[in-house]
């Protein structure tokens, strides 16, 4: 009884699989090089490996195929969840940053309404300081006037004075 080495083919579904399986965990953990293919797959194929060299028999040989595909399909799946999980930690990243985004105009206008309002009070107490410079102004004039007024009211007392003590001569 002689054993022969045959070329073990892997089948083109089982290629696609691990291929799949490799670029979604590379793409899951960020990176650009892909990994090799799962463990159950590898563990897979090597008992499918020993069993060849060992037994002839045909059936345990497409079952280990079947076994190794399986394998490789479940392993892709997970590598999907994973891969899938991190794209919404992801998605979910740029909506945190958008509510920050937010929070910080938020503020920046709360500051400047409140920049505003002072503006706002200082303009109107230095109307209030105009004002009231201009009612000094007026009870300036109004006092000017009074003592015009007076000045007048004694020039014409010392005209009358002196017509009467002219008038007295």
């Amino acid at each position: 009884m002689s054993f022969s080495k045959k070329t073990i083919k892997i089948p083109r579904r089982e290629r696609q699989l691990r291929l799949l399986s490799s670029t979604l965990a590379a793409v899951a953990s960020n990176r650009n090089t892909p990994e090799p293919a799962p463990v159950a797959a590898e563990e897979a194929e090597q008992q499918q490996q020993q069993q060849q060299h060992h037994q002839h028999n045909q059936s345990s040989s497409s079952s280990l195929a079947a076994a190794t595909e399986a394998a490789a399909y479940h392993a892709a799946v997970r590598s999907a969840r994973t891969a899938a999980a991190a794209g919404t930690a992801a998605a979910r990243a740029p909506a945190a940053a958008r509510a920050i985004a937010a929070e910080e105009q938020q503020q920046q206008q709360q500051q400047q309404q409140q920049q505003q309002q002072k503006q706002q009070q200082q303009q109107q107490q230095q109307q209030q300081q105009q004002q009231q410079q201009q009612q000094q102004q007026q009870q300036q004039q109004e006092q000017q006037q009074q003592q015009q007024q007076q000045q007048q009211q004694q020039q014409q007392q010392q005209q009358q004075q002196q017509q009467q003590q002219h008038n007295y001569f």
